[in-house]
């Protein structure tokens, strides 16, 4: 009995020097790391940070980065930054203030070794980026080595003293770029209920002689001004007076409206860069005309970067060459084609006095008088059936274009189509039809033409034609 009372109370006096070790071990050996929060809250014990510098923002008059891609260093002047190299007008001020603010508290996430004598193996006796913040007077250098070996951070210090921190990938990452990532990458901005002050658009470059131009409708820039829903229309007055294709002019007017450029290329625009990016003498160009302003892009070769194509782009007055993505301008090379209707001829029948159908030794005219659904048709002073009359005039201004063309310099006239209009001031329309092959005719409308239409076509009108004065109705 002795015996066993005297075993435990030898093991009780193990158990009480054991829990005195740990608590001695805690107190003396285990380090601490105080919170920059005042709050004792489990939060803010998960993630302490040590306070390494820190300064107001205003007080600010030069921050200088060097890194490996050059550095760069921004000024402070009253309420504007600026930076080396760029003109203040094409400067986001928004980021510049962001990248300034990242230094007015540097907070480290771990003192990594206090007073080292050996900054060579932290990368801090030739720092990858060096930032000098010059604050009320002072200069204050932080060096930034190599990253950690969990690749969670870089070590850094404060330049003159011997104590290593930690810092975050995010601080890090604030000072590794150039001054080209100040630039504000906004190129045009007309919020969708303004669309409607574009009032010109021209496509022009060295790809486009002479240029495409389209004017905005009066009435419709009216129209769109008392009714936001209403989309602006056009015309096309140059290089010929062709009906427009809306479809594609509204997904310009909105791609233009809300241009933005992926990233800036150089500030260098000296003939050399020019040409060396397809800018010199540039392919293609859009000019629009916004409130009475012009504002001009030079589009120049496409090129491929990480899977995307990109355009050098130059925002005229500006010096600057910006990227942009390709496939937020897709208006950038259009063609004639992608500009004007295939249906080249669109006039309504209402306003048609006569149309006159010949090929060879035939020739059909057909006359017309009274409106909608008293329209009445006649061909050498028979009364045709005023239902097919509308299925004749289809087939005639149904016939659409399938590519661009040159004017054969011999060829002969396959066919030929003249309209007279019953407003005696208006002129009449005469499209020739000039073979170019066996399959498709180069279309003349008054003496002038760019596109070709396939022989198909017009053979088609001219069997309706023929069918309409032969006496046929709607529903043979």
């Amino acid at each position: 009995m002795k015996k066993q009372l005297r075993n435990i109370i030898i093991s009780l006096c193990v158990v009480v020097l054991l829990v005195a070790g740990v608590v001695i071990w805690t107190k003396v050996v285990s380090p601490t790391v105080k919170s920059s929060s005042s709050s004792d809250s489990s939060a803010s014990s998960s993630s302490p940070t040590i306070q390494v510098y820190k300064t107001d923002a205003k007080d600010i008059t030069t921050l200088k980065v060097k890194n490996s891609t050059g550095g760069y260093t921004i000024t402070h002047s009253g309420d504007t930054y600026s930076i080396n190299g760029i003109e203040t007008s094409l400067l986001s001020q928004d980021t510049l203030t962001t990248t300034v603010q990242a230094v007015t508290d540097i907070q480290a996430t771990k003192l990594v070794e206090k007073g080292s004598t050996n900054l060579k193996q932290y990368g801090l006796d030739n720092p990858q980026t060096v930032i000098d913040i010059t604050s009320g007077g002072k200069t204050t250098t932080i060096d930034i080595g190599n990253d950690t070996p969990t690749s969670d951070g870089n070590y850094f210090n404060v330049k003159g003293s011997a104590d290593v921190y930690k810092a975050a990938t995010t601080f890090i990452s604030s000072f590794s770029g150039t001054n080209l990532d100040f630039v504000n990458m906004t190129l045009v901005a007309v919020d969708s209920a303004s669309l409607a002050n574009i009032t010109d658009l021209e496509f022009g470059g060295a790809a486009r002689t002479p240029s495409i131009v389209l004017k905005q409708n009066v009435s419709s820039a009216s129209s769109a001004s008392s009714d936001t829903a209403a989309a602006p229309t056009y015309s096309m007055l140059s290089p010929r007076s062709y009906t427009v294709d809306s479809n594609n002019v509204s997904s310009t007017l909105t791609s233009l409206g809300a241009l933005s450029a992926s990233g800036a290329i150089t500030v260098d625009m000296s003939d050399k860069s020019l040409q060396k990016y397809g800018l010199k003498n540039p392919q293609y160009t859009v000019t629009a005309t916004i409130s009475g302003k012009k504002v001009k892009l030079d589009f120049g070769t496409p090129f491929n970067a990480n899977d995307t194509s990109y355009l050098p782009v130059v925002l005229e007055g500006k010096p600057l060459i910006y990227k942009v993505d390709a496939s937020s301008v897709p208006f950038y090379n259009y063609k004639l084609t992608d500009l004007c209707s295939t249906l080249l001829f669109t006039d309504q029948i209402d306003t048609v006095k006569s149309v006159t159908v010949s090929k060879g030794s035939e020739s059909y005219t057909i006359n017309f008088t009274g409106t909608e659904d008293k329209l009445v048709a006649t061909y050498n002073g028979k009364t045709l059936d005023t239902n097919y009359a509308r299925k004749f005039y289809e087939s005639v201004v149904g016939i659409s274009t399938e590519g661009t063309a040159a004017k054969p310099a011999k060829g002969s006239t396959y066919a030929k189509i003249v309209v007279n209009y019953r407003d005696t001031s208006k002129s009449p329309t005469t499209m020739e039809f000039i073979t170019i092959d066996a399959r498709k005719c180069f279309w003349s409308i008054n003496g002038q033409g760019d596109f070709y239409i396939l022989r198909d076509s017009i053979d088609n009108a001219i069997t309706t034609t023929k069918a309409f004065v032969g006496g046929a109705k709607a529903s043979d």
